[in-house]
């Protein structure tokens, strides 16, 4: 965690006590699928509402920052593995990461986008100074119960399509 920000603070104060509980606590890296547009939006679901909205993606930074992805469906099939080993899983002071551990640019989402629904990307000159060069590595504990399926780029097709098919 960036301990320097109070969210990272309180997520690991959350921890810390679901640990004390006897519970299980687990991180979500940038969880994304279909989600209504708003203030709020995660990444990929606000390039997603520009480009239907604006025709084109105005990046809010360069686009060079990195994060892992995982899609929705993968983080429930994670969560149910460890639900039906929960007995089983280790219960230690670390979470479990949840994610497809791999490291993809913000750019590269926008590109990937750009690759089934073409369309300018414009990158901004603003440069993410949180997440910049400033990475946790995710731990691979999860991946005795359980392994990513979804692609980022299937994943991202699959929302293309569902609002193109306006199936939701």
């Amino acid at each position: 965690y960036n301990m320097s920000h109070v969210y990272g603070t309180l997520k690991r104060l959350g921890e810390h006590y679901t640990t004390l509980l006897g519970g299980l606590s687990t991180r979500f890296w940038n969880v994304y699928g279909y989600e209504e547009s708003s203030e709020k939006s995660h990444v990929i679901a606000d390039m997603i509402h520009k480009w239907k909205q604006n025709g084109y993606i105005d990046l809010m930074t360069s686009g060079e920052e990195e994060r892992q992805f995982l899609h929705t469906d993968d983080c429930a099939k994670a969560l149910t593995r460890l639900m039906e080993n929960y007995d089983e899983v280790v219960k230690t002071e670390t979470s479990v990461d949840i994610t497809n551990f791999e490291w993809n640019t913000i750019l590269d989402v926008a590109n990937i986008i750009n690759e089934d629904i073409p369309c300018k990307i414009t990158p901004s000159k603003e440069i993410d100074t949180v997440q910049l060069n400033k990475r946790n590595e995710s731990d691979p504990y999860i991946l005795n119960y359980w392994k990513p399926t979804i692609s980022l780029k299937e994943g991202i097709k699959k929302i293309i399509t569902q609002i193109q098919n306006g199936t939701i």
